[in-house]
């Protein structure tokens, strides 16, 4: 077999492979809801199902694209890795969106027991997803294979507590500066969330955001630094490979991974405000995922 035959073969597997985890994604994520019970008590008008079903669809189908790439580069194999690609899908989709959520229901106005019932289906979904997908990639196996080197991380507290704290900064910093100039150069998303369509530069916006409107938001979203961070150390334990595959992986997993929901319809937020925080969001955590593997992996050069 030539090798155009052996590199056309490998993509067309590719394919089966990302469209079986699409369908299982989407599966995994109706079989949770059932399972979790979860009721809607504003559920979608009938005009909006049909668009929530193809949304879920593509949804399924962005987030397979990006998880294959590192499981299929990962150190772990086994349940090892189902365990890893878990705390990943759940930390990044489920509970990074709905403690936002959480912090901003004032505006978004949901039922508690609702939340409680997003992240029970998330729980299962994730779970049904993760095993899923190592079984799929074929990494199911505990096979012992030759081992690359990946990234490094901090090899002493002192440097874990500047790195962290850094990147704390970055996520704050990040997270005000695409909302104001994104998302929040929406008229709709203004009132949706502060209540008037009026505008302002952005330190007066920020001053306002942070001391009158949301007082905590700033503790909120460096606290969130540090859990993004604390997903990215899980990735970068779990990858192989050079600096830049890790870096792009997560930045993916963080950008798009945690911002493909908002494609579908939902009875809480008008699709102006979902579709701002889709392009606010998934590049400013998609930047964030990016500098944060460069930055717990860099080193100082030190001649011994």
């Amino acid at each position: 077999m030539c090798k155009g035959e052996i590199h056309l073969k490998k993509f067309f597997i590719l394919v089966l492979k990302i469209v079986a985890l699409t369908i299982g994604q989407a599966a995994c994520f109706s079989i949770a809801a059932q399972i979790a019970g979860t009721a809607i008590s504003k559920p979608l008008p009938p005009e909006e199902m049909q668009k929530a079903g193809i949304g879920l669809l593509l949804a399924s189908f962005i987030n397979s694209v990006i998880i294959i790439f590192p499981i299929s580069r990962s150190r772990q194999k086994g349940m090892k890795l189902v365990v890893a690609v878990f705390v990943l899908v759940f930390g990044i989709q489920t509970f990074m969106a709905q403690i936002e959520t959480l912090f901003f229901n004032s505006a978004l106005k949901i039922p508690l027991n609702e939340i409680a019932g997003f992240f029970k289906t998330g729980a299962i979904a994730a779970f049904l997803f993760s095993l899923l997908s190592v079984l799929i990639t074929g990494r199911i196996k505990n096979i012992s294979s030759h081992e690359e080197i990946g990234v490094t991380l901090p090899p002493s507290t002192s440097e874990w507590l500047w790195k962290l704290s850094f990147l704390s900064v970055i996520y704050l910093a990040l997270y005000m500066s695409f909302g104001h100039f994104i998302a929040w150069q929406s008229p709709a998303l203004r009132e949706f969330y502060g209540g008037s369509t009026e505008t302002a530069g952005f330190f007066t916006q920020m001053k306002r955001a942070l001391f009158a409107i949301y007082p905590w938001l700033a503790p909120f979203q460096i606290l969130r630094g540090l859990m993004w961070s604390g997903l990215t150390v899980v990735l970068m334990k779990m990858m192989k490979g050079k600096v830049w595959e890790t870096a792009l992986a997560n930045g993916l997993m963080l950008g798009f991974f945690f911002t493909s929901y908002l494609l579908l319809p939902n009875p809480y937020m008008p699709e102006e405000i979902r579709m701002r925080h889709l392009a606010e969001t998934s590049t400013s955590t998609f930047l964030f995922g990016v500098i944060a593997v460069y930055l717990l992996n860099f080193r100082k050069n030190v001649n011994s």
